[in-house]
């Protein structure tokens, strides 16, 4: 092999090389992409009570929510248009899902028989309905919305 080919050889091996690297790093970019669209929202405090305000799409990887104080009792769901067919709360380990949803639809429901007394409460909040369905969620300390039906509970069917 004569030096212009060895001198091809390595340049052409350096370039695989640096795009090994480039294609690793961009890995690691979009490892850490992925993990921001788990969507963990930590609310900073029990004793906070500002509501907490969030978009559901269906489809998308459920929302999170840790050290929710007990007292933002009061869940209003503002549908969009399209909006999402239902939406799917985990209380505390335990599973309720709304009434049927509507276009345009705009409810509220308590929350306080679910929720733990002062702070350190969880949930888990996940829509779904067909593509680009979305809805407004705001969890608040009071009704911002009249009232609809209440959640039912999945594993043994009661109205809480």
């Amino acid at each position: 092999m004569d030096q212009g080919c060895a001198t091809w050889l390595f340049i052409l091996l350096g370039f695989c090389v640096l795009r090994t690297l480039l294609d690793v790093y961009n890995l690691k970019y979009r490892v850490k992409e992925l993990q921001r669209q788990i969507q963990i929202m930590r609310v900073p405090s029990p004793r906070i009570l500002e509501p907490i305000e969030v978009t559901l799409r269906s489809g998308e990887t459920p929302l999170r929510l840790f050290n929710v104080a007990g007292e933002l009792n009061d869940l209003t769901l503002r549908n969009e248009d399209p909006g999402l067919q239902q939406l799917e709360l985990v209380i505390n380990g335990k599973r309720f899902e709304t009434p049927l949803l509507a276009r345009n639809d705009e409810r509220s429901f308590d929350l306080s028989k679910a929720l733990l007394a002062g702070g350190g409460n969880s949930m888990t909040l996940a829509g779904s309905g067909g593509p680009e369905g979305a809805a407004t969620v705001v969890l608040s300390a009071e009704q911002l919305a009249s009232s609809g039906r209440g959640l039912t509970t999945i594993d043994q069917e009661e109205e809480v």
